[in-house]
């Protein structure tokens, strides 16, 4: 059984220019990883309890970036400053996009969307 996800973000991801790829473990698991290595996003779905787990991490850092840190722009923009990493504050903005549109697929889906530590 394929992940339904999977094209959704495709189209997404190709009609934003957002350039990030994608691998799946199984049907029920997929990665999200930027071309620089900076951040990862781990997808779990459990379809029969209708939950999307994700976890978002930069092993670059060694930190989960929970979703008030994503949308803290000003810490982003911090972070990216100190590393001068400055591609990174645009990598998570892509990466808030993707989670909008996933928690839009899922609200209209019946299921929940929820950050979780997977990673």
């Amino acid at each position: 059984m394929e992940n339904i996800l999977i094209p959704i973000l495709i189209n997404f991801m190709r009609k934003e220019n957002i350039d990030m790829s994608i691998s799946e473990d199984n049907p029920s698991e997929f990665w999200l990883d930027d071309k620089m290595g900076s951040i990862t996003v781990r997808f779990k779905v459990d379809n029969p309890k209708h939950e999307i787990l994700y976890d978002v991490y930069s092993p670059e850092f060694s930190v989960h970036l929970k979703e008030e840190t994503l949308k803290d722009a000003e810490h982003l923009e911090f972070l990216a400053e100190e590393n001068r990493r400055w591609k990174i504050a645009e990598i998570i903005e892509d990466i808030w996009l993707i989670l909008d549109q996933i928690r839009l697929w899922a609200r209209q889906n019946n299921y929940n969307l929820m950050e979780k530590q997977l990673i």
